[in-house]
């Protein structure tokens, strides 16, 4: 017989003073209690008490619910306070970061070890290179430090990846051809991969 899980139930913490004044039983008592157990025909006056009792535990219910409605109110303002603190503490903690100290060299050796797009095979599916969430893009929408290393590597910029379509509108047709010669003045004098995938539609 194997044990997966042992569940370690701890005593509860004995309640002050203070909290066995607030303690309120789940279910007011009543001195009717005892016509539970028995089928006798209640009197008129069992009946009004069975009936008065009946609307007290409604009522009872109703400041449960209540106490529910504002506890929950409370954990969602608690749990949304906790993820703001949260936040913050990971927005101060990156001031510390190791990674914020790197050498500029160490940072741009890096950036040169992330794999950008895929290899160029025959017929290759080529991702544009000028998608901001791709590519060495990527690392200069980060931070301005980042921007600048990764501007000043131009190891980053000599994969470029391009796609035409023949129906392309000028406009855009234009953007991307000052786009291509951004990326060539920033690959320096080093050797260039290119792809070029042109669609029909």
């Amino acid at each position: 017989m194997f044990i997966d899980k042992i569940i370690v139930i701890r005593p509860r913490k004995p309640a002050s003073e203070d909290e066995e004044s607030k303690y309120e039983p789940p279910i007011p008592e009543t001195p009717i209690s005892h016509l539970l157990s028995s089928l006798a025909i209640p009197s008129q006056s069992e009946e009004d008490a069975t009936r008065q009792y009946v609307q007290t535990l409604k009522d009872h219910r109703e400041g449960l619910l209540n106490k529910m409605r504002d506890l929950a109110d409370v954990i969602g303002e608690t749990a949304l306070a906790q993820y703001t603190v949260d936040a913050t503490i990971r927005e101060y903690a990156a001031i510390v970061h190791p990674l914020r100290s790197l050498p500029p060299e160490l940072l741009s050796d890096i950036f040169l070890q992330c794999q950008f797009g895929g290899t160029l095979d025959e017929e290759p599916y080529i991702p544009n290179s000028f998608h901001p969430l791709q590519g060495p893009l990527l690392l200069t929408h980060v931070c301005r430090r980042w921007r600048m290393v990764a501007l000043s590597t131009p190891g980053l910029w000599t994969t470029l990846k391009v796609q035409f379509k023949k129906a392309q509108n000028p406009e855009l047709k234009f953007t991307q051809l000052t786009l291509i010669s951004t990326w060539l003045s920033r690959s320096g004098s080093l050797p260039l991969t290119i792809g070029i995938h042109v669609k029909d539609y």
